[in-house]
Protein backbone atom coordinates (compact mmCIF):
# COMPACT_ATOMS: atom_id res chain seq x y z
CA UNK A 1 0.00 0.00 0.00
CA UNK A 2 3.07 2.85 0.86
CA UNK A 3 4.68 2.00 -2.88
CA UNK A 4 1.31 2.85 -4.21
CA UNK A 5 1.06 5.95 -2.23
CA UNK A 6 4.53 6.90 -3.01
CA UNK A 7 3.76 6.25 -6.66
CA UNK A 8 0.45 8.64 -6.40
CA UNK A 9 2.42 11.54 -4.80
CA UNK A 10 4.96 10.94 -7.34
CA UNK A 11 2.99 11.43 -10.20
CA UNK A 12 1.32 14.32 -8.99
CA UNK A 13 4.11 16.29 -7.32
CA UNK A 14 5.20 15.43 -11.26
CA UNK A 15 2.56 16.78 -12.68
CA UNK A 16 2.67 19.72 -10.44
CA UNK A 17 6.44 20.27 -11.54
CA UNK A 18 5.04 20.19 -15.33
CA UNK A 19 2.21 22.48 -14.93
CA UNK A 20 4.77 24.91 -12.88
CA UNK A 21 7.58 25.13 -15.44
CA UNK A 22 6.21 27.58 -17.89
CA UNK A 23 4.65 29.71 -15.11
CA UNK A 24 8.81 29.52 -13.62
CA UNK A 25 9.73 30.65 -17.06
CA UNK A 26 7.71 33.73 -17.54
CA UNK A 27 8.62 34.77 -14.12
CA UNK A 28 12.33 34.25 -14.79
CA UNK A 29 11.65 35.92 -18.24
CA UNK A 30 10.30 38.70 -16.36
CA UNK A 31 12.66 39.53 -13.96
CA UNK A 32 15.49 38.97 -17.13
CA UNK A 33 13.29 42.00 -19.18
CA UNK A 34 13.48 44.17 -16.17
CA UNK A 35 17.25 43.81 -15.89
CA UNK A 36 17.94 44.13 -19.39
CA UNK A 37 15.65 47.22 -20.30
CA UNK A 38 15.24 48.89 -17.30
CA UNK A 39 18.58 48.51 -15.09
CA UNK A 40 21.21 48.03 -17.84
CA UNK A 41 19.94 49.75 -21.20
CA UNK A 42 20.15 47.63 -23.89
CA UNK A 43 22.03 49.30 -26.73
CA UNK A 44 19.89 50.13 -29.88
CA UNK A 45 21.42 47.05 -32.51
CA UNK A 46 21.16 44.82 -29.09
CA UNK A 47 17.06 44.68 -28.92
CA UNK A 48 16.59 41.88 -30.47
CA UNK A 49 19.10 39.94 -29.78
CA UNK A 50 18.19 40.82 -25.82
CA UNK A 51 14.39 40.05 -25.96
CA UNK A 52 15.06 36.38 -27.47
CA UNK A 53 17.43 36.08 -25.14
CA UNK A 54 15.36 37.14 -21.94
CA UNK A 55 12.81 35.37 -23.17
CA UNK A 56 14.36 32.17 -23.81
CA UNK A 57 13.55 30.56 -20.09
CA UNK A 58 10.22 31.33 -21.10
CA UNK A 59 10.18 29.59 -24.52
CA UNK A 60 12.28 26.41 -23.48
CA UNK A 61 10.10 25.77 -20.34
CA UNK A 62 6.96 25.99 -22.46
CA UNK A 63 8.71 23.66 -25.03
CA UNK A 64 9.41 21.22 -22.52
CA UNK A 65 6.17 21.08 -20.47
CA UNK A 66 3.70 20.69 -23.13
CA UNK A 67 4.32 17.91 -25.08
CA UNK A 68 4.83 16.18 -21.52
CA UNK A 69 1.69 17.28 -20.88
CA UNK A 70 -0.47 16.28 -24.10
CA UNK A 71 1.25 12.28 -23.34
CA UNK A 72 -0.05 12.71 -19.83
CA UNK A 73 -3.27 13.82 -21.16
CA UNK A 74 -3.72 11.23 -23.43
CA UNK A 75 -2.43 8.75 -21.20
CA UNK A 76 -5.45 9.57 -18.22
CA UNK A 77 -7.50 9.81 -21.61
CA UNK A 78 -6.60 6.07 -22.51
CA UNK A 79 -6.62 4.72 -18.68
CA UNK A 80 -10.21 6.37 -18.24
CA UNK A 81 -11.36 4.29 -21.12
CA UNK A 82 -9.95 1.38 -20.39
CA UNK A 83 -11.99 1.57 -16.84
Amino acid sequence: MDIIKKNEKSKNNFERYITLLPTSGFISSLILLVLFFLIQDVKQGEVIETLLYALFPFIIFTGISVPIKVVMYKNNKDKKNKD
